[in-house]
């Protein structure tokens, strides 16, 4: 069998640098399965990529490169603003679920994000006031800090603009010092070990909220059904709530079946 042409070649190089951008990590085996290719030709195809600093490679698969430490992270990982629109109608759904958690008096962690970002713009047109708003999120910070009635305290850290987000030792002890009523937190997947995310920073300051809060809520859309990460940021025991629009029959043959009071269905 002859040579493929560059063009397709490139091509199939192309589609699994986005994938990877899109998903953080794919083991080898993955890797095959969306490129129809042996493993001999998806090693090749990440050894290339690899040259040209667009993923790197681990025993068993291989991370975008953002998933490496903050420098990394911020060099590679898209813009608040290019993550926006992605699965937008799904998002707009989660946040309408999740801002109904939000009570009168209560202190909120509102992660980084745009389904986070999301939330707050639903907590924006809505009549709920006289909540205290604890974020490293500065767009949220942005949008529910001239608002009467909420309260708005940001977590110091160090600062990556393409996430528009605080992160490092100096939020995670702000976020420890702190009695959160209401925890929400996005991830970049998960299944039925659990809460995946992509990054150490991300997750350490993530669980730091977990710990601080009385309830923690997951929000994931679907499209991040069965897709793992780089790091565990939770098994099931320690998520209180996963609001989703992920239908129940999808997170039943995804094996995710989590008591009915744990679940919330979002309804596009």
């Amino acid at each position: 069998m002859g040579r493929l042409p560059k063009q397709v070649t490139d091509a199939r190089r192309e589609r699994l640098r986005e994938l990877l951008a899109r998903t953080t990590y794919l083991p080898l085996k993955r890797v095959c399965q969306e490129l129809g290719v042996s493993q001999a030709t998806a090693r090749r195809d990440l050894a290339s990529l690899e040259v040209r600093k667009l993923v790197r490679r681990t025993h068993g698969g291989a991370l975008s490169p953002y998933a490496g430490a903050l420098g990394d992270f911020e060099l590679f990982f898209p813009t608040f603003d290019q993550r926006r629109g992605d699965c937008e109608p799904a998002k707009r759904a989660i946040a309408r679920a999740a801002a109904s958690l939000v009570k009168l008096g209560d202190t909120v962690f509102i992660d980084a994000g745009t389904t986070c970002f999301a939330v707050a713009e639903e907590i924006e047109r809505s009549a709920l006031r006289g909540i205290t708003v604890v974020t490293h999120n500065l767009a949220v910070a942005v949008k529910l800090g001239a608002i009467d009635g909420i309260r708005v305290e940001v977590l110091g850290g160090t600062l990556l603009p393409r996430q528009a987000a605080l992160f490092g030792d100096e939020a995670c002890r702000a976020i420890s010092a702190r009695r959160i009523d209401l925890a929400l937190l996005c991830a970049e997947g998960f299944d039925t070990s659990g809460v995946w995310n992509s990054q150490e920073d991300v997750v350490r300051l993530q669980r730091s909220a977990m710990a601080a809060a009385a309830r923690v809520a997951l929000l994931i859309d679907s499209s991040k059904l069965r897709r793992q990460g780089p790091v565990l940021l939770s098994p099931w025991t320690a998520v209180h709530l996963l609001v989703t629009d992920a239908s129940p029959a999808k997170l039943k043959r995804a094996h995710i079946d989590p008591a009915p009071n744990r679940v919330l269905i979002a309804t596009l």
